[in-house]
Parts: structure tokens; sequence; C-alpha cells
């Protein structure tokens, strides 16, 4: 097994950012098939400059913004999904067929997708203190009361175009430059409620 040792010179030097020494990182982490068309094809970056697998972006389902807000950093995301089911009890059983145990299942629709995103708003300047404008950002969608667009690898897999907030917290986070958040959601799909009847069909 090779052991590789840091010089002393190396230790508590800061790397350049990647777009300032000219490195165009590779696409990496999702299929380039299930990629929206209106994800540009090139690769995101942190604000410490390293490269993002799943970025993920927010925008106002507001016709009047247009304009899409990068988190900072690149959050964790979980997603659950769900059947609604129709479960049915049967008292008694015919004569002569072997008992059967639980109840009958009738899958009755897919539910919505469970949303989590958790991650940290950082301030990669530790003499500016705390972010408060991603902060501020971030707490407009959480309170907008809307559903919001959204852009990311891993829902686009899932075709997952929209969310609705449901609770969103900001938790206490060490260091006056860090803070944490977390967010809960569920998916939220296009409905059309409105039935259209053809005149010459009544």
């Amino acid at each position: 097994m090779n052991v590789f040792e840091i010089p002393s010179f190396v230790k508590g030097l800061t790397l350049p950012k990647a777009e300032e020494v000219g490195i165009n990182y590779p696409s990496v982490g999702f299929d380039a098939d299930v990629r929206d068309s209106s994800i540009p094809d090139q690769v995101q970056y942190t604000i410490f400059g390293t490269p993002m697998v799943a970025p993920l972006k927010f925008k106002s389902s507001d016709d009047n913004i247009n304009e899409w807000w990068l988190f900072p950093t690149e959050p964790l995301i979980t997603i659950e999904g769900e059947n609604v089911l129709t479960r049915r009890n049967v008292a008694k059983m015919p004569m002569g067929l072997k008992r059967r145990r639980g109840t009958i299942k009738e899958r009755w629709m897919q539910g919505d997708y469970a949303i989590t995103i958790e991650g940290v708003l950082v301030n990669n300047n530790q003499n500016l203190g705390f972010p408060e404008s991603d902060k501020k950002k971030l707490i407009e969608f959480c309170e907008s009361r809307q559903a919001i667009d959204v852009l990311c690898p891993l829902f686009e897999t899932l075709n997952i175009r929209r969310i609705v907030i449901d609770k969103w917290s900001l938790p206490f986070t060490k260091g006056i430059e860090n803070q944490s958040f977390r967010i809960t959601a569920f998916s939220d799909d296009d409905w059309d409620l409105l039935i259209k009847i053809k005149e010459n069909a009544l």
C-alpha cells in the first residue's frame, strides 16, 4: 500500500477556483438523455469553485419572474414515493376455500413525491459574516405560498418540475458564516379539472 505525504509547503495553501485555472469539468452524475432542455449544458459550480453533481435551482411560478436561483452549495435531496391504496377487509370466507390472511389491496393512484432538501448556506468570505442575502432569498421562496419551479438532474429522472413547500426550518448552526436549512415539500403536477363538452354531443 502506497502512502503519500503532503509536503509541508503545500499545507495551508488555498487552491484556486476551477474557472481561474481554466478547468472545464465534464458533466457527471446523471444521464444526459434525461436532462431537461432548459438546463444549460454546462457544469454548475459551488461558491467555492467545486463542480456540483446535482445542482438545484428554484424559480417562482409567477410568470413575471423568470430568474432562476441556484443554491450556492449542493444540498442533500431525499425523495420518497408512495402508492395510495384502498384496503378492504373480508370478514368471512366462503366454505371450501382456504383461509387467507390480510386484506384485499386495490391500487387507487400514485401519491405525491415527498421531498426533503437539506443543506448549508455558507459565506465563503468569513470577513463578511452571515450569508444574509442567500438566507433572505431562501425564506422568500419558503413563504411565497405558491408552487415553485425546480431544476435538478435528480428531479428530472422522476419528471418533477414543480414542488410545493410544506415545512421549512433554519436550525442553530455553528459558525457565523454558516446557516443550515431543511425543507420538506411535495411534488406538484398540472391538473385540468375543466371538462369540455362538444356541442354536437348534446
